[in-house]
């Protein structure tokens, strides 16, 4: 009995203290303190950590680039590496405060519930959709092939924040993963709540999703609209996105403010920063009545508009049509959460 209650104490402890735990791939370790502080570790040289220094500090000056050619403040690294602890074997580094707001809320946790997932990060990165909450494989390809973000051709550069969307076809969705600089990337592996929030490497994700071949590695689009070089089987592609436009539209505008409530709420739930009280279940329940009369709306939308496609159809109109179907795929996402939610409360 004695060892019972011992067991189930330490099993306690141990998913009390799990945001504690130091994740690793073979070359850079990401820690996240039970103060919320991300510290980043790797043996000498230490050449992905300067990489990380680089991407990291140059991240919100990338979205303002337009030519791909992002000229490296070599001030602001040096101050960071002058952060930077070190003894014989290792280098660590405190980069909590460098991180931009998307990163610094995950990297090195794990999710108390299912659903934040690859797909999920790589558009919250990118400043598509905000909050941490499952995203599917359709919802990814849709934003993909969207007006706010393009594939890069083979001339262009990467920044710190494209995506890289590893896929069978162009139709087919694999993983996602959002790249930092040289090989360092930050990714989650799936949807899992096992699974932490990760800077990693662009080998190590690429590996693990089966990408081989250097054809498959980094495939761009020509002048031509082709995929170059040709893939021959599972590949990665490079992407760049913008956020979309606020709304001034006032039936949109709802919309996105009850959805970005909803979303809100989930990830609150989701990443451990708020407790489930005794009524969430109610809330649950009728937020998921919410999502599902938005979706309905979404459909109606979607049928109505599709009807009216033709040639002499404006910008506005195919812009209409495609926040609605956006708006369809991310309804989707959330009832997959909200199901997340509920099937670990009912277990227990």
């Amino acid at each position: 009995m004695k060892t019972l209650k011992l067991f189930l104490f330490l099993l306690i402890i141990s998913y009390l203290f799990q945001t504690q735990i130091v994740f690793a791939d073979k070359e850079i370790k990401t820690e996240r303190t039970l103060e919320g502080q991300i510290i980043l570790t790797e043996e000498k040289p230490c050449e992905l950590l300067d990489d990380i220094i680089v991407g990291i500090s140059h991240w919100s000056k990338a979205k303002e680039v337009t030519n791909s050619e992002l000229t490296i403040d070599s001030t602001l690294v040096e101050k960071i590496k002058s952060t930077i602890e070190s003894n014989k074997n290792e280098c660590k580094l405190n980069i909590t405060k460098f991180l931009p707001k998307s990163i610094q809320k995950v990297a090195g946790m794990m999710p108390l519930y299912d659903g934040p997932n690859c797909w999920n990060t790589s558009l919250i990165l990118a400043e598509i959709i905000p909050y941490s909450t499952y995203t599917s494989p359709r919802e990814m390809n849709f934003w993909m092939n969207s007006p706010f973000c393009r594939p890069l051709k083979v001339d262009e550069k990467l920044l710190p924040g494209d995506i890289f969307a590893i896929r069978e076809t162009q139709s087919s969705e694999v993983h996602g993963f959002t790249y930092v600089w040289n090989n360092t990337v930050f990714s989650k592996n799936g949807f899992s709540r096992e699974v932490p929030f990760l800077f990693t490497t662009k080998k190590a994700v690429l590996n693990h999703y089966g990408v081989l071949g250097k054809e498959n590695k980094d495939v761009r689009v020509n002048n031509e609209g082709k995929l170059e070089p040709a893939p021959t089987r599972t590949y990665s592609q490079a992407f760049r996105c913008k956020s979309p436009r606020n709304s001034s539209h006032n039936e949109k505008n709802k919309t996105n403010i009850i959805l970005n409530n909803i979303s809100n709420c989930y990830e609150s739930i989701t990443l451990g920063n708020k407790l489930v009280s005794k009524s969430f279940k109610v809330l649950l329940a009728h937020s998921k009545n919410s999502i599902n009369a938005i979706q309905v709306l979404s459909e109606k939308k979607i049928e109505s508009l599709s009807l009216k496609l033709s040639d002499k159809t404006s910008i506005q109109e195919r812009e209409e049509l495609e926040f609605w179907n956006g708006v369809n795929l991310r309804t989707n996402g959330l009832i997959e959460q909200a199901d997340f939610i509920r099937d670990k409360l009912n277990a227990n």
